[in-house]
C-alpha cells in the first residue's frame, strides 16, 4: 500500500477517540493490561531499558511510566560551554534557516511559524529571521523534553488539532502536518535570544505534560 494510501486511511480515521483509548490503556495498572504492553514493547525493542534509572521493568506501574522513563544519571552528559543543546532524543528530519516565516516540513511541504505557534497573536515575529530543527521521536526513544538553552519561559500555548502520524510517510504526504495536529508551545526569551520549543503530538501520542524537572 503506498504512502499516500495510507496517509489518507489515516485522515479519515477518529484518531482523537482512538488516541483517547490508548491513553487509557497505557496508564491502566491493571496486570492484564500493562503486563502483555510492558512485554510487546520490549519484545520489539529490547535495549530500551538499558540507559533508564529504573531498569527492572517490573517497576513501572504503568505503560506510560516505561514510554516516558527517565534516563540514569550521567546518561546525557552536557558540555558547559554550548549555547544550544539537544533538548530530545531523536532523529533530526529537517534543519534549516526560517525563509519567507516559513519552515520546511518535506520535500514540497512546508507551513509557516505563524501557523505553528497559534497565530494571530504576534508570537511569530520574533523567529522571522531564525533557524529550526525538527526532531523525529521513535517509540523506542526517551520521550521527555529539555531545555536546549539558558533562557526564561514567557509563555506556554496549548493549540488542538488533529492527532495523525507524524512518521516520514506522512510528513512527505500531509500538507501543514505539524501545524495541525495538537500541540504545545513552549516560548523562551531574554536580552540575548528568542527560542521555542513546540512539542506535536501524534497518532496514539496525544498526551503533552509541562512541569519542572526534580
Amino acid at each position: 500500500m503506498s504512502a499516500s494510501v495510507l496517509s489518507l486511511l489515516e485522515r479519515a480515521l477518529p484518531t482523537l477517540a482512538l488516541s483517547g483509548l490508548i491513553h487509557r490503556l497505557a496508564r491502566s495498572r491493571r496486570a492484564f493490561i500493562r503486563g502483555p504492553l510492558v512485554k510487546g514493547f520490549l519484545r520489539r525493542f529490547p535495549d530500551a531499558l538499558n540507559e533508564a534509572a529504573q531498569s527492572d521493568p517490573a517497576n513501572y506501574a504503568t505503560f506510560n511510566a516505561l514510554f516516558t522513563r527517565a534516563l540514569a544519571p550521567g546518561a546525557r552528559p552536557i558540555d558547559e560551554n554550548a549555547r544550544l543543546v539537544a533538548p530530545v532524543d531523536g532523529v533530526v528530519s529537517q534543519i534549516g534557516r526560517v525563509e519567507d516565516g516559513r519552515v520546511i516540513q518535506a520535500k514540497g511541504h512546508d507551513f509557516t511559524v505563524a501557523e505553528l505557534l497559534g497565530e494571530p497573536s504576534g508570537r511569530a515575529g520574533a523567529f522571522a529571521n531564525g533557524s529550526f530543527a525538527t526532531i523525529y521521536l521513535a517509540p523506542v526513544d526517551y520521550h521527555r523534553i529539555h531545555m536546549p538553552a539558558a533562557a526564561t519561559l514567557r509563555e506556554v500555548v496549548h493549540l488542538p488539532g488533529r492527532l495523525l502520524s507524524v512518521r516520514e510517510a506522512s510528513t512527505r504526504t500531509v500538507p501543514r502536518l505539524y501545524a495541525r495536529n495538537e500541540r504545545v508551545a513552549c516560548l523562551f526569551g531574554d536580552a540575548a535570544q528568542d527560542l521555542a520549543v513546540v512539542m506535536v503530538g501524534a497518532f496514539g501520542v496525544g498526551s503533552i505534560s509541562v512541569g519542572l524537572a526534580p
